[in-house]
């Protein structure tokens, strides 16, 4: 059986089913929003690396899939930490969009000094939720079988002591050493912490950097935040080995 046509990630799936429904969301999404048929190829994926693949059977607006076969992907070689700052507008979720797609293993999700976006109140739960859903539609559309670990904390010094030892610290400070050249030093784990709107406070900075954290160097031009996230998740990529591989979507 080639790669399935259509991906989903449902955080259950049974390897041994025979059959798996589908829940009503995703039947409808199936059903009414990409019009899928009868018989089209289908993987359900559980976001850590277990695949299933068969053939979809539309029942009356029920939906199931009627399992072929279940795989079972390694994750990729090596680890991709990033701390991602709250951010106005929708940047938060195009940050974790596109980490995740890069691969990105463990996002960070934190409250700077100068984050624009704060959640109150029992805004957490949902800010988590979705962007759980924004990471899981990431996989679904990039050919990944492994969701990021998100976890949410409230900030900075929090975030990069859950990132572990030797954080990377995106800076515009003269003399700090290249980001690939840090790259160069490191392990198969990077982790970084990007600063939001207008940059780490100098108290951040200070805290961050007797945690043990490394001022380095994107290059003379100012970037984004999100942009930063990118260039960030490409650089580590790259040096992780994950971009040099020619199996296209196969990698975990």
């Amino acid at each position: 059986m080639g790669r399935a046509g259509r991906r989903f990630v449902m955080t259950e799936v049974d390897p041994e089913a025979e059959s798996v429904e589908l829940p009503p969301a995703v039947a409808h999404r199936v059903e009414h929003v990409l019009r899928m048929r009868d018989g089209e190829s289908v993987e359900l994926l559980d976001g850590a690396g277990r695949a299933v693949e068969g053939a979809l059977v539309l029942n009356g607006g029920a939906a199931m899939v009627a399992a072929v076969r279940s795989i079972e992907h390694d994750a990729p070689d090596g680890e991709l930490r990033l701390g991602v700052p709250l951010l106005k507008s929708s940047n938060t979720e195009l940050a974790v969009q596109k980490a995740t797609e890069l691969g990105a293993t463990d996002l960070i999700i934190y409250e700077a000094e100068r984050s624009v976006r704060r959640p109150v109140g029992g805004e957490d739960g949902r800010l988590l939720e979705r962007l759980t859903r924004v990471a899981a539609e990431a996989v679904e559309q990039c050919g990944g079988y492994h969701l990021p670990r998100l976890r949410l904390c409230g900030d900075a010094l929090t975030a990069a002591e859950r990132l572990g030892p030797r954080v990377l610290i995106p800076s515009t400070e003269p003399g700090a050493p290249a980001l690939e050249d840090e790259l160069l030093t490191g392990d198969d784990v990077v982790a970084a912490i990007i600063g939001p709107e207008g940059g780490f406070t100098r108290r951040e900075v200070e805290s961050l950097e007797r945690l043990g954290g490394i001022q380095v160097s994107l290059g003379s031009r100012v970037l984004r935040a999100e942009t930063a996230v990118m260039a960030i998740a490409t650089l580590a990529a790259r040096h992780l080995g994950w971009l040099a591989t020619t199996a296209g979507g196969e990698r975990g």
